[in-house]
């Protein structure tokens, strides 16, 4: 007679090797993965209180215009509290003020990173990204102190005041930083994970490396735009129950979360010098034992001029990497397109700010599928129609860029809000262009070389905010004045520019 049970106990390592196995493809997804999720949810953190900020950031501009003017012309419409109605806010004086203050605003947080973008990439490659951000990181937070600061302290500092803040874009370099030094980490993550890949044949691993990176940035941009989607409404909620400054207030905190997500992120690997120019172990041994600032310093500013002199140049050797440089030049331009939207529709339509600022995020809430199931499913496609990543992803961008272009003609043209709505979803058509010109940037280059290519898109991104934001809004302060269809001016000649991006990348071929 037998005792045991039928199916009898197992024994506990058999137990427990079948519950590592079940735990073993969710731990090597994360650890695949790790970089990703990590940057998702520093975005996360970090860009729900610059979203929520947008329009309590433009009321508080525009409220400081508000009581320059009247201080002068109609003293009795400021209140004891410093407020005037949003309603007398709309006069063409008043918001070319507010133009003109957010074009010098948009022109001095471009220089800082635009001197700085290059020396910090040599630093995060040295010492590691996750430093650069922090200290950008910091240099956000000491900006959205001090913009709060000289403007709810109205009677102390004048609204001129509020110019310090983008000095604060010293550390760290600013947004034209944090940002290719996020997608540098997320397109090394999957460089790394590609490399799992390697059993199979070198074509197919040139096939798959890229549509990895293209779709890691793709959720990315869908993380974003979900963001974008919820937190204008939040912003505009805490103005309308607490005012705008104390809703501007609200994110600081936010923010600091940021620094806990950095904690954990992996150290990245270095490219030091000595990888291209090995030393002799004299130098070497002299090299570490170097204890002076001197020293350090010295080491410091010549790998900076090597890397200046020999790798940058490289980069430029390809005349398609040039041309794709150049069209992300253009493709920064829909960030000052996005921020002038909402002072655009209060201006020509007389819409509320907190009800303009919806406008931008229903704007992002139309991109969501766009990004999540179109964009997505025509990179398959043309993955299978081209065979290669490259130029699968140089269609998307050309056939991207064209829709911007159509975009901003009709929005120029629209003579209501309801048409101009129309030509903002057209617009919409356009989006993932910058994504898909990094992916198609990313694939031209080596590994070693990810972080000197995004600092160096970097460069062209703060040329452009340099350039285009003070510009756009410049133009926009002139079109105030003459009124009519010169209030238009920025979405016209934003068209120019996204039309000479189509037909560069039409004549271009990138190999």
């Amino acid at each position: 007679m037998e005792s045991a049970p039928l199916l009898g106990n197992a024994p506990s390592s058999e137990i427990g090797h079948g519950c590592a196995t079940r735990l073993d493809p969710f731990k090597q997804h994360f650890h695949k993965w790790r970089t990703f999720y990590i940057c998702a949810l520093f975005l996360i953190v970090t860009d729900v209180p610059s979203f929520m900020g947008e329009g309590p950031m433009l009321r508080m501009l525009e409220l400081g215009a508000c009581r320059e003017y009247y201080a002068i012309h109609d003293p009795d419409s400021i209140d004891s509290h410093g407020n005037v109605p949003e309603r007398l806010c709309k006069l063409s004086d008043i918001q070319s003020r507010v133009a003109r203050v957010r074009s010098l605003l948009a022109f001095l947080e471009a220089v800082p990173g635009l001197l700085l973008a290059v020396p910090y990439g040599i630093v995060a490659d040295t010492h590691g990204r996750g430093l650069v951000v922090g200290l950008c990181l910091a240099g956000f937070l000491v900006r959205d102190t001090w913009v709060f600061i000289c403007l709810y302290f109205y009677k102390v500092f004048p609204l001129n005041a509020v110019y310090l803040a983008p000095m604060t874009a010293i550390l760290g370099g600013g947004s034209t930083v944090t940002g290719p030094m996020l997608f540098a980490m997320i397109a090394a993550s999957t460089a790394r994970e590609s490399r799992s890949l390697q059993h199979f044949p070198s074509q197919i691993r040139s096939f798959l490396t890229p549509d990895l990176r293209a779709h890691a940035f793709f959720m990315i941009q869908v993380c974003l735009l979900a963001l974008e989607s919820i937190s204008p409404p939040l912003g505009s909620l805490l103005m309308e129950t607490v005012g705008p400054y104390y809703a501007w207030l609200a994110g600081i905190p936010l923010g600091l979360l940021g620094f806990a997500c950095l904690s954990f992120l992996p150290r990245n690997k270095t490219f030091a010098i000595t990888e291209c120019e090995p030393c002799a172990p004299e130098d070497a041994e002299h090299s570490a034992s170097s204890t002076t600032m001197y020293d350090r310093s010295k080491e410091r500013v010549t790998a900076l001029a090597y890397h200046l002199r020999h790798d940058i140049p490289k980069l430029f050797h390809s005349k398609s990497l040039f041309v794709g440089l150049l069209a992300m030049f253009t493709a920064k331009m829909a960030r000052p397109i996005k921020d002038l939207l909402s002072q655009f529709m209060t201006a020509k339509f007389e819409w509320p700010i907190s009800q303009a600022n919806l406008l931008i995020s229903v704007h992002a809430a139309a991109q969501l599928p766009w990004f999540i199931a179109v964009l997505p499913t025509a990179n398959a496609w043309l993955l299978r129609w081209q065979g290669d990543a490259v130029k699968a992803n140089h269609v998307l961008a050309t056939l991207l860029v064209s829709c911007l272009t159509l975009g901003a003609i009709f929005m120029g043209l629209a003579p209501t809000s309801v048409t101009f709505i129309i030509a903002v979803i057209v617009y919409t058509g356009g989006s993932g262009f910058s994504v898909a010109m990094r992916s198609l940037l990313t694939a031209l280059v080596t590994d070693d070389q990810l972080s000197l290519l995004f600092t160096t898109i970097a460069v062209f991104e703060a040329s452009a905010l340099l350039t285009a934001a003070p510009l756009l809004q410049f133009l926009f302060a002139k079109g105030l004045q003459y009124g009519g269809l010169m209030i238009s001016l920025p979405f016209f000649t934003v068209a120019v520019f996204y039309g000479c991006a189509t037909m560069a990348l039409s004549l271009c071929t990138f190999k």
